[in-house]
């Protein structure tokens, strides 16, 4: 992968010849001068990260952030400049460059009510965006109260299709996945008998009109990459269910988490839509999930007791069976402050799992900038802590929402930060930031 955050050739610099600034320090010392970050070893300063920081006066960091293969960021519902605020009822796709310069922005909408959840991207520049409207996209009917939707967009900001479905209830889709050969996989919400399947018809209360409110179902669709549905799934029990995460492995099978009252679930499906098995779990709150080469799934989120008074951070392994191998946890659940594990990346052919999210107070041998930081995990295949932690941001609010490994073992995190991260200079709101941690 590019050395994406070498913006200066100053920096450049540095890193061919080792990373080290022929300055005298005190072993042991941290530094940081807008974005570079260094540490003082042998009483050399030697450079360990650099971080790029922009955004503008509203909250940039939307509901959704990825990034795709060529180093390019999207965000879903941020603001679109600084002279607008965010419009939680409109819909935006923003692209940022690189070098952190906007590429372009869109923003569509209904005179409805509107919410985008989840990015995804496929290897040929496609940007896949998923949420739910109370109102008709282009050309599309509107089925019932609230539908979910599916937008493809080019990375010129072209949209190239979009689809809207649902029942006479509400549908929200929350999560999406690509597989190989780009089919389209979205888990989420449906409180009706969605595309031909079942709801068993039991209720959680009332719509505010005062009619029945159905209680959740999970749902599963399938959708060919040129915008052809192939199939839906749906199932549920007691209560509400609803699916949050989604990722395929290398055969094609798809893994749904999510919520099945008042237990968290997860599901492996064939890519023909056949149920392999399902697995639940006690006191999980469920944010990532993700399978790696040879079938196995790590799944990540909170873990809590019985009365939510002592939360963690939890890492899970799940073999292709479906047996839990290991579980892993750390973090402390602070005056009402819980610690997030929000995304995965799995490397070197699934020898590594990294982990990233948002941690309250000092952490292991890591001091605390103050308020949430974000942070970082690497885990061998057997669950053996394989790095000392990473542990930065501000005395504000920070966050890693999106974590990738290159080949030469670089780490790439991007998030959001409420303060100036790295000496960065804070612009307001929610600015997004992108870290690049070196290889040591």
């Amino acid at each position: 992968m590019i050395k994406y955050l070498m913006f200066l050739a100053v920096m450049v610099l540095m890193i061919a010849c080792g990373v080290k600034e022929e300055s005298i320090c005190n072993n042991g010392e941290w530094k940081a001068e807008a974005g570079v970050v260094s540490e003082c070893v042998e009483n050399i300063w030697v450079m360990r990260r650099i971080t790029r920081q922009w955004g503008t006066l509203y909250n940039d960091a939307g509901s959704a952030l990825t990034m795709d293969a060529k180093g390019n960021f999207y965000v879903a519902g941020g603001a679109i400049d600084d002279n607008e605020e965010d419009k939680y009822d409109s819909l935006t796709l923003i692209k940022w460059n690189q070098d952190g310069t906007k590429a372009w922005s869109r923003s569509w909408s209904t005179d409805k009510l509107e919410m985008t959840t989840a990015l995804a991207t496929d290897p040929h520049g496609g940007i896949y965006v998923v949420g739910s409207t109370t109102g008709k996209i282009d050309d599309n009917v509107c089925a019932g109260r609230t539908d979910a939707f599916l937008i493809k967009w080019n990375d010129s900001g072209v949209k190239e299709w979009s689809k809207e479905w649902g029942t006479n209830e509400d549908e929200i889709a929350y999560a999406v996945t690509l597989d190989a050969t780009s089919n389209i996989y979205i888990t989420g919400m449906t409180r009706g008998s969605l595309d031909g399947n079942v709801h068993d018809g039991r209720l959680c209360g009332e719509y505010g009109d005062g009619a029945p409110l159905p209680c959740g179902d999970i749902f599963l669709t399938k959708w060919d990459k040129y915008g052809t549905k192939l199939w839906t799934r749906q199932w549920g029990s007691s209560g509400g269910n609803e699916g949050r995460a989604i990722s395929v492995d290398s055969t094609n099978n798809v893994y749904v988490a999510g919520r099945i009252g008042g237990e968290q679930i997860l599901v492996k499906w064939s890519s023909d839509g056949e149920k392999l098995w399902s697995k639940t779990f006690d006191w999980m709150q469920i944010y990532s999930l993700l399978a790696d080469s040879t079938g196995n799934v790590y799944v990540s989120g909170n873990i809590c007791d019985e009365n939510i008074s002592d939360c963690h951070i939890f890492l899970t392994k799940i073999s292709k069976d479906g047996d839990i191998e290991w579980t892993k946890r750390w973090g402390n659940y602070v005056e009402g402050l819980s610690p997030q594990a929000l995304s995965l990346f799995v490397a070197n052919d699934s020898e590594y799992v990294y982990v990233t999210g948002s941690i309250w107070g000092d952490w292991e041998e890591r001091e605390s900038s103050g308020g949430h930081d974000v942070f970082i995990t690497k885990w061998d295949a057997k669950g053996n802590n394989n790095m000392i932690e990473r542990l930065w941001g501000t005395e504000e609010y920070d966050a890693g929402t999106y974590i990738k490994v290159d080949g030469a073992g670089d780490i790439y995190v991007v998030g959001w930060t409420n303060g100036g991260i790295d000496g960065n200079a804070t612009v307001g709101g929610k600015d997004l930031f992108f870290t690049q941690w070196l290889v040591e």
